[in-house]
């Protein structure tokens, strides 16, 4: 099991906080990278605001999210 893969079997983390990872890669890489204490920090703030635009904001905000630029082809 990878360092990447082990934040799928870790009781700890939040649900939403485990989704919210699945879907942004590079802060999941970002966040397997993280000492302990700092796992800790990040799923206290999930914890503390569940909705998922908030912990969505927090992963993203791990590393970033690029929005598209119009004109976007359909």
């Amino acid at each position: 099991m990878s360092v990447m893969d082990s934040y799928r079997r870790d009781p700890a983390l939040p649900l939403s906080l485990r989704e919210a990872l699945e879907r942004n890669g590079k802060a999941l890489e970002f966040y397997a990278a993280l000492t302990p204490a700092e796992r800790k920090r990040i799923c206290r703030e999930a914890r503390r605001d569940p909705r998922p635009e908030a912990v969505n904001a927090i992963v993203n905000g791990l590393v970033g999210w690029e929005e598209g630029h119009p004109p976007y082809q359909l």
